[in-house]
């Protein structure tokens, strides 16, 4: 496996990104990591077989929508008199 840099590098995501994957994937019995030489691909299981691989494509679903940014700016502004909500996303402070 690439290093926990390289892999970040490569793919352009945080170590912590990488480090969060590989600990998934050790968890998983896929990896095995040892102390001062990263990460390597675990060959056998507990019970001498190879790890089943479970490889699905995901795609991500795209939903698209249409926003009225009126009604959602007066939701906003409506919401700033009320108590019962921290108007996060108010210019006013109370």
């Amino acid at each position: 496996m690439p290093s926990v840099r390289q892999a970040s590098q490569q793919h352009r995501i945080s170590i912590t990104t990488v480090l969060h994957a590989y600990l998934l994937l050790e968890s998983r019995g896929l990896l095995e990591s040892r102390p001062q030489s990263g990460y390597f691909v675990n060959l056998r299981n507990d019970e001498g077989h190879a790890p089943v691989r479970e490889l699905r494509p995901s795609k991500p679903i795209a939903i698209s929508s249409s926003v009225d940014v009126s009604r959602l700016v007066l939701s906003t502004l409506r919401s700033i008199g009320t108590d019962d909500a921290v108007p996060l996303g108010s210019p006013y402070p109370d």
